[in-house]
């Protein structure tokens, strides 16, 4: 599947293993995978680290790419055509810069790693997904939910009318279903600002049968147990009047 890109938009992927192409802005879940393609060789992978210049993460030359540090190679990985982060640290957001030496282009990749808040629920309960702005005088950008790089349907979902004097754009889910179950990123318009949390992911179970036979059956059984009640007062009430007849014929004897 293709890359969500527009210029220096901030465009927020949301596969398991991301794939970029220049001048890219992408969000990644801390922990998930990342995948920078390596579209040259020779060439050079550089972060820029701002004030104390930058740091080699991975050469290619003579056929071959490596990874520079040796810190790096539990977790930075080389493929046929992909520089592979295995599990993106928190510390890995930053902007990357890919050049290729024979033809002095350079692709330029800027990553912000955010961490997820998780909700797990069954399949057709109510979930609420947390995201909060600030906002100044209830004035802000329109916001909205994106769910695996796409934007949310409006069926089922919901978000409150007046989340710009509130600050709450938290999304609700009514009735979730297993293919509800994803990465949710709330943010604005241009793309600039995340909400806190920046994602929600949601993992929706599937009711088993003998869920869904217990919750149904559960009305039959408390009208079982209300019936017995009833059957056993009367059946006290028969004993007592019984020994009162057997009494008093006793008495008159």
């Amino acid at each position: 599947m293709e890359p969500v890109r527009s210029g220096c938009f901030c465009a927020f992927i949301l596969f398991l293993a991301v794939r970029l192409r220049a001048a890219d802005c992408a969000k990644v879940i801390v922990g998930d995978p990342f995948k920078i393609p390596i579209s040259c060789e020779p060439g050079r992978l550089l972060r820029d680290l701002g004030d104390d210049g930058t740091r080699e993460i991975a050469t290619g030359q003579s056929g071959q790419w490596k990874v520079s540090r040796e810190e790096d190679r539990d977790r930075i990985k080389i493929d046929s055509s992909n520089i592979v982060f295995t599990h993106t640290l928190y510390t890995d957001g930053g902007i990357y810069e890919l050049t290729c030496s024979t033809s002095g282009t350079k692709e330029t990749i800027q990553l912000e790693v955010v961490v997820a808040s998780e909700k797990s629920v069954t399949q057709g309960d109510k979930v609420t997904l947390p995201c909060y702005f600030k906002t100044i005088r209830g004035t802000g950008l329109p916001g909205w939910w994106e769910r695996n790089g796409n934007e949310t349907p409006a069926d089922r979902l919901t978000v409150s009318t007046d989340w710009i004097t509130t600050g709450d754009l938290s999304l609700t889910i009514d009735g979730a279903q297993p293919e509800d179950s994803g990465d949710y990123f709330c943010y604005t318009q241009d793309g600039k600002r995340s909400g806190n949390p920046a994602a929600v992911r949601l993992t929706v179970t599937e009711k088993k049968s003998h869920q869904i036979i217990s919750s149904t059956a559960a009305p039959g059984n408390i009208f079982t147990w209300v019936l017995a009640a009833i059957l056993l007062v009367l059946i006290v009430a028969l004993l007592y009047l019984w020994c009162c007849k057997l009494r008093n014929d006793r008495v008159k004897l």
